[in-house]
């Protein structure tokens, strides 16, 4: 099941997307960029805190390290590592 986007008629330079890589079995790696300002700041900062490497995109999964660059474009303007 795919995630359904919450906002989907946002326009603009500051469109959200998540990127799902799997390696075919068992090795998989989920990216998003959280929207909600109380995941993003704070104590509860679940992007800064998630163990991947990109501390502005929110990183899920059982590898880490599958994706080792990201495009602004893909992501919006100010929200990659």
């Amino acid at each position: 099941m795919r995630p359904i986007d919450p906002n989907p008629l946002i326009t603009g330079t500051n469109l959200r997307y998540y990127v799902y890589l799997t390696n075919g079995t068992s090795t998989w790696e989920l990216i998003a960029n959280l929207e909600s300002n109380y995941y993003t700041s704070g104590t509860e900062n679940r992007e800064l805190s998630d163990g991947g490497f990109m501390t502005k995109l929110y990183e899920e999964g059982n590898n880490l390290t599958m994706v080792t660059s990201a495009s602004a474009t893909c992501f919006g303007t100010d929200n990659v590592n």
